[in-house]
């Protein structure tokens, strides 16, 4: 049970899912189907990049249905118009831009202090930003233990087996739950980071895992959440209509339970990355009046009230 099949209000941005928790797969049954994905059979998952899969269904969260007519066609969401679709950002840039960001904080760090780290993309997409931060904490990680060959540290933390240095199940669990955090406009794109991160999880606990699959992904993508990275409750203040204020999908940042207020209680974030559409404040005026007059009359951004730089 995990986030693939959520039992709380907050893992469950799409409200599809509540429906399929009435169906349970027995651990057998469901070991039958997972193995015949795999080789000899033609399908080999392991052999595709988790980032290209990132990248394959980011070409698909730029658009959305539309019924005209008779007819049902796709088009553009109006965040994605001028771009014609959702911008992948290449492994190489997020590789480099997490380097750069997180670098000064785990060069000669130990385990608590990496672990430690809270980093956040307030506009996270399918996650590929999210990915980048924890291979590079597994990096960091991976090279204090290769420093510390006879520390007792070590011990439930890396193991060292026939497939080399590795992090324990439990320390990329660690990793997941506790260090990354992720917020998207789109329910869509919040739903293929969580699987991101769920496939990067059994990647790395693959030697770890129990053959009853119950409970294995309980919790991983937790911390990525849907709402409006941009728009805080407080539009409400600004006397809008309430259907017009919903539509903004504002997102609660000091709120434990649906936003991030644990961390922001405990100090914030310690580092932001991510590569955001960047959209002028006046494109908001023609497909969210009411996010445009947050933007302009909410006292939040100084740049925004000048109207001359884009919003990420």
């Amino acid at each position: 049970d995990g986030l693939l099949f959520p039992n709380r209000k907050e893992d469950d941005p799409t409200g599809v899912e509540e429906h399929l928790r009435q169906w349970w797969l027995k651990g057998r049954a469901f070991q039958h189907v997972v193995r015949g994905l795999y080789s000899p059979n033609p399908y080999k998952f392991d052999a595709v990049p988790l980032e290209l899969l990132g990248g394959i269904y980011e070409r698909f969260l730029g658009k959305r249905l539309r019924v005209v007519g008779n007819d049902v066609t796709d088009e553009f969401k109006p965040e994605y118009q001028r771009t014609k679709g959702a911008v992948y950002t290449p492994h190489w840039i997020v590789r480099r831009v997490v380097e750069r960001t997180l670098r000064p904080f785990t060069q000669d760090a130990d385990p608590d202090a990496i672990l430690g780290l809270r980093v956040l993309d307030p506009a996270c997409g399918s996650g590929g930003f999210l990915l980048g931060v924890f291979d590079h904490l597994e990096e960091a990680l991976l090279d204090w233990a290769r420093a510390q060959p006879k520390s007792k540290r070590r011990e439930g933390l890396v193991v060292d087996d026939d497939d080399g240095l590795r992090l324990t199940g439990e320390t990329a669990r660690r990793i997941i739950n506790g260090c990354l955090y992720g917020v998207d406009i789109d329910p869509n794109a919040v739903e293929v980071a969580r699987m991101s991160l769920a496939l990067r999880y059994l990647e790395r606990a693959a030697g770890d895992l129990a053959d009853e699959p119950r409970n294995v992904l309980a919790g991983i993508g937790r911390n990525v959440r849907q709402g409006n990275s941009l728009v805080g409750p407080d539009i409400a203040g600004l006397g809008l209509d309430p259907a017009a204020v919903r539509e903004t999908m504002p997102f609660a940042w000091t709120d434990r339970l649906f936003g991030f207020g644990s961390v922001i209680a405990e100090g914030g974030f310690d580092a932001v990355v991510g590569n955001p559409p960047y959209i002028e404040v006046k494109r908001y005026k023609e497909w969210m009046p009411a996010m445009y007059r947050y933007l302009k009359e909410g006292g939040r951004y100084v740049t925004a009230d000048q109207g001359k730089t884009d919003i990420a």
